[in-house]
């Protein structure tokens, strides 16, 4: 590609660009060979080396510095032009512009562009003076194919880094951290290029606070980024501490969340007279010991308080029987009252547990007391008041059919059924009367006969009477039975009258 060469300084030139080969300088051509002036080529301002120009030209007409392609008739026709113009020069920072000084005296009177489109400027003696074209570029050319290779050495090099990157950079190696501290371990993984992540469990062997175990194992080929299940010892189990009464089920939990196993044996359970039956007692081993992951652990529970013997108080007064059973630990419970013909009424006749049982100490234990009704003795008493005496004691009184006692006033309980004494059931206290239906003779002596009769028949009694002459008037002087005597309803009383 060719470049300009721009022509200046005073005298005339003509655009070189034909003669180099360029494009377009046709109108221009044969003018450089008006100027007899010799002059040079200067290389561009700065190193003199500018790369692609070639040195040592001969000063007969020769281009200092013009590219090495510039050769045959351009280049013989470059020298003439150089050396009817004068010193060539290129502005500084700009190699590819090569400004052809004209002879002094020359002026430029105008710029313009000739046919091809190229800038020139018209001299003073009217020539035309011509810039050139860009002389080629083939150093930035040059420098260009350096950028590319560049460019390409830089995308392989990257291109190698991210495959040695993707095949083993982004890999990494698990540490080895087993029976690490928890703090060194977690630095560890994380300088792996690794995430940690904790969680804790007991153990047999590893000490407490140690790594005891990790998920990947070390040293295995990882992600990076991906994630490192460390578990940290929390060493050996320890036996939960479990208080006194605690439930069988709320211990065995929390064994379990010891990594431990509770069992229970009742052969082993134990008396206690402050826990309550059934629940736990103490532990086998006892809380707070260390044992190994899974191990047994004994649940003694409580069989509730040690057990006492029922004394025998049977035969004693209840006031007695309730001692005892205090004296030996135990509680007095209710009573218990049952009928007992052989027994007064508040005897103890035994206990409830029977004597000899074992119960707990505390236990209630009843007395059982003989319970009986024992009916009195009425006799003598007016039937009304013997049933009324009897109704409030509790019995049921029945009167029965009077019978006849020589002995018993009428009208008197004559007895009772069942007699007095005797016991009865509480349940039925039944009791019947008999009165004596008996008659007392009243005192008739000195009476009239007719009076002494009508006292005697108002009784049922019958009347006979023994009288010299009968008339009722006669004094009553003597009378069988005897005033006083019981004798059956109906029975005959004799009287003797005078005269």
């Amino acid at each position: 590609d060719p470049r300009p060469v721009t022509g200046s300084s005073g005298g005339t030139g003509t655009e070189a660009s034909p003669a180099l080969g360029g494009p377009g300088g046709d109108d221009s051509s044969g003018a450089a060979a008006d100027h007899g002036t010799a002059g040079a080529v200067s290389p561009p301002a700065g190193d003199g080396s500018a790369p692609g120009f070639t040195e040592g030209m001969s000063p007969a007409g020769s281009v200092t510095g013009l590219p090495t392609r510039l050769t045959g008739p351009g280049l013989q026709a470059a020298g003439q032009h150089t050396q009817a113009a004068g010193r060539g020069t290129a502005p500084a920072g700009r190699p590819d512009r090569l400004t052809i000084a004209a002879p002094p005296g020359d002026r430029v009177a105008r710029r313009g562009r000739g046919r091809s489109g190229r800038r020139g400027s018209t001299g003073g003696d009217g020539s035309r003076v011509h810039h050139t074209d860009r002389l080629p570029r083939a150093g930035s050319r040059r420098w260009r194919v350096r950028l590319i290779v560049l460019l390409v050495v830089l995308l392989v090099a990257g291109a190698a880094a991210f495959g040695g990157w993707w095949l083993g950079g982004r890999w990494t190696s698990a540490p080895e951290v087993l029976g690490v501290a928890r703090d060194a371990a977690v630095a560890q993984v994380r300088d792996a290029g690794l995430v940690p992540s904790l969680t804790t469990a007991h153990d047999n062997v590893v000490p407490s606070g140690k790594v005891a175990s990790a998920d990947p194992t070390g040293g295995s080929r990882q992600l990076r980024g991906a994630t490192v299940t460390l578990v940290i010892s929390s060493g050996r189990p320890v036996v939960p501490r479990i208080g006194a009464g605690t439930t069988v089920p709320a211990a065995t939990e929390l064994i379990a969340a010891a990594d431990l196993r509770a069992k229970t044996d009742a052969a082993r359970d134990v008396y206690s007279d402050t826990v309550p039956a059934g629940a736990v007692v103490r532990t086998d081993p006892a809380g707070g010991r260390p044992a190994d992951i899974g191990s047994t652990v004994v649940l003694i529970r409580s069989r509730g308080p040690v057990p006492v013997l029922v004394p025998t108080v049977a035969g004693k007064q209840v006031e007695d029987a309730r001692n005892k059973l205090l004296v030996n630990g135990l509680a007095v419970g209710p009573p218990e009252q049952t009928f007992d013909p052989d027994q007064p009424a508040g005897t103890v006749l035994g206990t409830n547990p029977p004597a000899g049982s074992t119960v707990p100490h505390g236990s209630p234990v009843s007395l059982v007391v003989a319970a009986s009704k024992t009916v009195p003795d009425v006799a003598g008493t007016s039937i009304e008041q013997a049933a009324r005496q009897l109704r409030d004691s509790g019995f049921d009184v029945t009167v029965g059919d009077p019978v006849f006692d020589a002995t018993v006033p009428g009208g008197q309980v004559v007895r009772s059924d069942p007699p007095p004494g005797t016991r009865l059931d509480p349940a039925d206290p039944a009791v019947t009367l008999i009165a004596s239906t008996a008659v007392t003779v009243p005192p008739v002596t000195g009476m009239s006969v007719a009076m002494a009769r009508n006292a005697l028949e108002q009784l049922g009694l019958q009347v006979q009477v023994f009288a010299f002459f009968g008339a009722d008037g006669s004094t009553v002087t003597d009378q069988r039975p005897d005033a006083g005597d019981l004798v059956e309803p109906g029975s005959t009383v004799q009287i003797t009258a005078w005269p």
